[in-house]
Order: structure tokens, then C-alpha cells, then sequence
């Protein structure tokens, strides 16, 4: 009780008791004792103990600091962790609920990718991802394939078929698959499933006609995504190939570009729908909007170091370098645009999905994938 509050009871008492004067004397003197006891004053004074009554203020003061910062600390952490334990069913896409996606079932909240809990690091998983029609692979692409097995012997390998894809979207991404069936070629449904790999499965996927020069043990320990640079035009919208790349699981990155697939309207240019193109368009807004340094890195090679040939800036090589055409010689392309020996991988752009079958299918003349 501090002196205020007993001035202020002394006055009380004074005007109850008015008809009795000594009674009001000794209940004074009281609480003048009182006053003097909690001040640990020598004499009474009726001067209010103001070194008291400020230490109390502070101390009240800071008591209700603190407990405001942790109700704001509490709001806080409950608008923006509850839209993640509380998504709705993955079968629910109707308007009011799309963005409310849920992790385990490779859905997501894009509102939410810029406010991730911090996870730990996960390096990439050694998988080895390719996929084709079926089983049987054209001769010209068996011998490339060779090289991702050899390199990575004790990796797991994985040879995806059409059909593998679309179960694979059946079961585990219902909510594109009305898009993934109507997309009007085959090669759209490959892109897309591509990234569902590096969703569900983490590790590197590779087209076929691309060789591996060097095992993938050290790109696998950076973590996150890594995606390659065709070239140093990082204006130029097909500079990020789908041709390979590879991730940890579960990097919220494929699924904004998944969800930017589905809702892109078909216009018929592979590139924009599902290829090189709106993967560079998704790593660019995600980068901008959701990336924050809680998530797991996105790192962009080199082009020197998976694709030391390209279409765009080493056009002079094509004869040398192209899978489409029979002059196609590996060795002197290896020899021409990677003369040190720094690179990981190479692809030959045999751009399969507009040969046709015909000249995709058709063995070459000779065996044509190389010697290193």
C-alpha cells in the first residue's frame, strides 16, 4: 500500500468517526506509523514517498510490456501457422478453398511460401531420374543412359513411362490432373511430371539425350534446387532448360510452378504451357514474391558446367553437336566446348518431342554416344 492510498484511507476514517476525536487521533497516528514503517523513514512526514511509488511505476510498467509483446508474439504466430494446420481436403478445389493447400499431399498455400518454418538442411537424394514412352529406349539414347548409371553406381536409378506418369498424377496430384490429360501433347504431360519428381522424390532428373560426364556426388551435398544456364542472355526466356535439374524434397518451388501450369490457358507453344520458358517465369516471381533465407537455396550452374553446348549461343557447332543430325560426332563436340573438362553433363538437343516417332526411333548408322 503506498502513501497515497493510505492518506486517502486516513480520510476515509476521519469523516466516519467525526463524533469521535481520540478515536481518530489513535487511528492517525497508526497509520502515520504505518507510512513511516514501508517508507523506512526516521520521522513522520506527510511528503508523499516518491522514490517508492516511481521504482513500482517502472516495474508495473515493464510487466505490462513484456506481457503485451508476448500477445502480439501469440496473434502472430497463430494467423500465420494456422492456415497450415488447417488445410482443407485435397479433393476440395472450388474457389474458396484452392488455396488452401496441404503439404503432405503436394498441395500448398501460395499466400503462405514466403512464411515457411525454417527446416534444416536436406541435401539432394542420390536418384537418377529419366523418363520415356515405355521401357524400350531408342539405340541412340541407350548408350547416354549408360553414363548416368555408370557414373552413379550406387544411386537409385529411375526409368519413368507415360503410363508411370499419369498414375503418378492420379495418385498423388488430383488436383492437376483434369489439366495433365488435356494438355495436347505427350511432351507436356513429360515436362509436368518431371517436376512432380522433384517434388515427391528429390535427386536429378536428366532428358535422354543428355550424357553425364562426372558424378553428381558434389551438386548433391549444395541442397535445394539447382537448375542450369543455357547462357549468359539472362533476358532471354528459355534460358533455364527443363532438360535437367535437380532438388531436395518437398522444395515449395515445383509447386508454384505446378500451380502456374494448371491455371495457364493453353495456347499451344510447348515451351510457355509447361517448358523452358514458364520455368523461368515461375523461378522469377516465386524468387520475387515467396523466396525468403528460411527456404532451402535455389542455385543457378553455370552454363559451363551442364551445358557447355547450347542452341542459343554455339549454333556454329550444331553439325557436331545435335542429336538431329547424322554428322553428329560426340567426342569432337566434348573436345570443342569442354576442353577443360569442367563439366558435369552435356545434352545434345535431339528435341525428340518434334522429330516424330519415325526419326526418333530409327538406330543411327553408328554408335554415336562418345567416348570421355
Amino acid at each position: 500500500m503506498d502513501t497515497e492510498q493510505l492518506v486517502s484511507t486516513r480520510r476515509r476514517t476521519s469523516m466516519d468517526d467525526s463524533n469521535d476525536t481520540t478515536h481518530n487521533e489513535d487511528t492517525l497516528g497508526t497509520l502515520l506509523n504505518d507510512i513511516d514503517k514501508e517508507t523506512g523513514a526516521n520521522e513522520r512526514t506527510h511528503e508523499p514517498a516518491k522514490p517508492v511509488r516511481s521504482l513500482l511505476s517502472y516495474r508495473t510498467k515493464l510487466l505490462l510490456g513484456l506481457l503485451s509483446l508476448l500477445v502480439i508474439m501469440y496473434v502472430v504466430f497463430f494467423l500465420f501457422d494456422m492456415p497450415l494446420q488447417n488445410s482443407v481436403s485435397i479433393y476440395d478445389d472450388s474457389e474458396g478453398s484452392r488455396n488452401a493447400l496441404n503439404m503432405a499431399t503436394c498441395l500448398w498455400q501460395p499466400q503462405t511460401l514466403s512464411r515457411l518454418e525454417p527446416k534444416a538442411y536436406i541435401p539432394i537424394p542420390h536418384i537418377i531420374h529419366q523418363s520415356w514412352k515405355t521401357k524400350t529406349l531408342p539405340l541412340k539414347f541407350q548408350t547416354w543412359q549408360e553414363s548416368w548409371i555408370e557414373n552413379h553406381k550406387d544411386w537409385k536409378y529411375i526409368l519413368w513411362t507415360d503410363e508411370d506418369n499419369m498414375k503418378l498424377c492420379e495418385d498423388h496430384f488430383p488436383w492437376m490432373l483434369e489439366r495433365f490429360k488435356s494438355f495436347p501433347k505427350t511432351i507436356n504431360r513429360a515436362d509436368t511430371a518431371r517436376y512432380m519428381y522433384m517434388y515427391l522424390h528429390g535427386g536429378f532428373y536428366a532428358d535422354l539425350d543428355m550424357e553425364c560426364l562426372k558424378p553428381h556426388d558434389l551438386i548433391a551435398r549444395k541442397g535445394g534446387v539447382v537448375v542450369p544456364l543455357m547462357s549468359r542472355d539472362y533476358a532471354f526466356h528459355d534460358n533455364i532448360p527443363n532438360a535437367w535439374m535437380g532438388s531436395a524434397p518437398g522444395h515449395p518451388f515445383w509447386l508454384h510452378l505446378l500451380r502456374m501450369i494448371r491455371d495457364r490457358p493453353i495456347d499451344g507453344r510447348i515451351e510457355s504451357m509447361s517448358g523452358p520458358t514458364i520455368m523461368y517465369q515461375a523461378l522469377k516471381e516465386f524468387e520475387q514474391k515467396y523466396y525468403n533465407e528460411s527456404m532451402p537455396p535455389i542455385t543457378y550452374m553455370a552454363k559451363e558446367l551442364i551445358l557447355p553446348y547450347d542452341w542459343h549461343d554455339t549454333k556454329d557447332l550444331i553439325s557436331i553437336c545435335s542429336a538431329q543430325r547424322d554428322t553428329i560426332d560426340p567426342d569432337l563436340c566434348k573436345e570443342k566446348v569442354d576442353p577443360e573438362h569442367k563439366a558435369f553433363a552435356i545434352t545434345y538437343w535431339s528435341h525428340s518431342w518434334g522429330d516424330g516417332d519415325g526419326k526418333i526411333s530409327t538406330p543411327f548408322r553408328r554408335d554415336i554416344g562418345g567416348k570421355r
